[in-house]
């Protein structure tokens, strides 16, 4: 069962840093974009675990620029209750280029053609496969007779060695990612609400200025192939908002 986005994860839009209003109809999230606008995505873990998010825009990872697949193998790993805030497509370890809020005909998806989903950010959210290790098992052994000095300083030695014997041994754990687009259903209920739509998707997201934005290398062990939690929001300039 899909675990709720109050249980795991959250997703918010941000403009100058801080979450614009979000609109709700039919358990859909909505905010409105302005054309020429930067924006950013914050990540939120709400969970003590590590978790993995891969996020789209347009229908394209956030990570390579390329349409979502099921195959992509990156993502960002977010701590226990950590936030991140991503400011554009990641172009290489250091940098991305910045999301905006770009006009009919300039947004990223469609100047490369590859975009299927406009107007739609969307992540997908793994949870770590958990390593169970067992509790260390100990035993119970009588207390030496009162001065039988050297008897207990043997005692005690060998309940050492024994105690350290029962002890679990540590366990060196590789891990590696395998992150995948939006789900199945995430996509059909995105074509259910597309032909419901009134008007046309107005607005999309652009490729804008290189920007400063570092990240670091690691590994991840998902816990399932599927994600636990897609967490989607629909974006739109005002017009298309009221018409929708």
């Amino acid at each position: 069962m899909m675990k709720t986005y109050a249980e795991l994860f959250q997703l918010k839009v941000l403009i100058d840093g801080k979450p614009i209003q979000e609109y709700h109809r039919d358990d859909r999230t909505f905010v409105e974009g302005r054309r020429g606008s930067n924006f950013s995505l914050e990540l939120v873990n709400l969970t003590p675990r590590r978790i993995l998010v891969h996020p789209t825009v347009d229908g394209l990872s956030a990570m390579s620029g390329k349409e979502a697949s099921r195959l992509d193998s990156d993502g960002y790993v977010l701590h226990g209750f950590q936030n991140a805030v991503i400011p554009g497509w990641r172009l290489n370890d250091d940098e991305v280029a910045r999301f905006f809020f770009a006009g009919d005909g300039k947004s990223y998806a469609e100047k490369t053609g590859k975009g299927r989903d406009k107007g739609v950010i969307a992540c997908a959210v793994w949870e770590e496969k958990v390593i169970v290790v067992p509790d260390a098992v100990y035993f119970a052994s009588s207390a030496p007779c009162a001065g039988d000095i050297d008897e207990e300083s043997s005692l005690h030695t060998e309940m050492n060695s024994a105690t350290m014997d029962w002890m679990p041994s540590s366990h060196e754990t590789k891990t590696s990612g395998n992150i995948g687009g939006m789900m199945r259903g995430a996509r059909k209920r995105e074509m259910k609400m597309k032909k419901r739509a009134v008007s046309t998707q107005n607005l999309g997201a652009g490729f804008g200025e290189r920007t400063k934005h570092e990240v670091h290398t690691t590994t991840f062990d998902k816990a399932t192939d599927e994600p636990a939690v897609v967490a989607t929001i629909y974006y739109d300039d005002l017009k298309g908002l009221r018409a929708r």
